[in-house]
């Protein structure tokens, strides 16, 4: 074989050679997909990017931007809701009385400007009522003491008494045993305590008398003044009677809590006394 000859095998074999590399050599850049044949539920890669996606016909358990018209946007908020700020055009939380008038029942009366349609001011007054305040339930026993204890008491709320009212104070004491005599004495003070004003003082009870009633009337004559028997002298029963003793003026303060205070001293250890009921009318002026 002539020189020539092998030349030309030897340029067909290169030639060859580079267009099998070309042919086995990826081309640069993305692939261009084209039709895409067969079942897409066999494409597994492909189906399963598909199912993460959102699908246009808004299968069950998505919502439409439909669903969100209800709500309001940031504008419509502001100008629907009060604002904190308090701008022109809304209302603050004071104002002014239009028209106010009470009216009268029972044994009150009426003073001053009624009804209210600016300012002014409304008195009101009590006249010939009578309050009660009292207590059924039995105090504590008085036992194996010689001197006053505290039995029982009923509270007069502040203001609850006013010049020109009269109380009538009633109570009812009771006494276990015959061994010896008993005394009752009522009080007034700022607690359910022994103490302050002293405005009534019982005669002795024999040692048979095992049930004891009595009255005291104190009449209020001023901010100052209380006026009563006198706080100290034994008598029995009602202040219907006579006394050679001048009354008690007692400085009671009606403008704040006061208590009407029942004590007992027993004159034997042996016996046990208690209240059985406090009453306290009040007639107002």
């Amino acid at each position: 074989m002539s020189a020539t000859t092998n030349r030309f095998e030897l340029i067909t074999l290169e030639k060859l050679q580079e267009i099998y590399d070309i042919l086995s050599t990826s081309p640069p850049g993305a692939a261009v997909w084209g039709t895409i044949t067969g079942t897409l539920s066999s494409q597994l890669d492909l189906q399963a990017a598909l199912n993460n996606k959102y699908d246009a016909s808004n299968p069950s358990g998505y919502i439409t931007s439909a669903a969100l018209s209800g709500y309001l946007t940031s504008a419509t908020a502001a100008a629907t809701y009060y604002p904190l700020t308090n701008p022109s055009g809304y209302t603050s939380n004071t104002g002014t009385v239009t028209s106010v008038a009470l009216s009268a029942g029972t044994g009150i009366s009426l003073s001053g400007t009624n009804p209210i349609t600016t300012s002014g001011t409304i008195t009101v007054a009590t006249s010939g009522v009578t309050i009660n305040k009292q207590t059924v339930t039995d105090g504590t026993a008085v036992t194996g003491t010689l001197v006053g204890t505290l039995t029982g008491s009923v509270l007069i709320p502040a203001n609850t008494v006013t010049t020109g009212d009269i109380l009538y104070i009633k109570t009812r004491v009771r006494k276990t045993g015959t061994a010896g005599t008993y005394v009752v004495r009522m009080y007034v003070n700022t607690s359910a305590a022994i103490g302050g004003s002293l405005i009534a003082t019982s005669g002795t009870n024999a040692t048979t008398a095992l049930y004891f009633q009595y009255t005291r009337t104190a009449v209020v004559k001023s901010s100052t003044n209380t006026e009563t028997m006198a706080g100290n002298f034994n008598v029995q029963a009602d202040d219907n009677t006579t006394s050679s003793v001048a009354v008690s003026a007692s400085n009671i303060n009606w403008t704040v809590d006061q208590y009407i205070v029942v004590a007992v001293t027993n004159s034997s250890t042996a016996d046990s006394s208690r209240s059985s009921f406090i009453q306290v009318q009040i007639n107002k002026a």
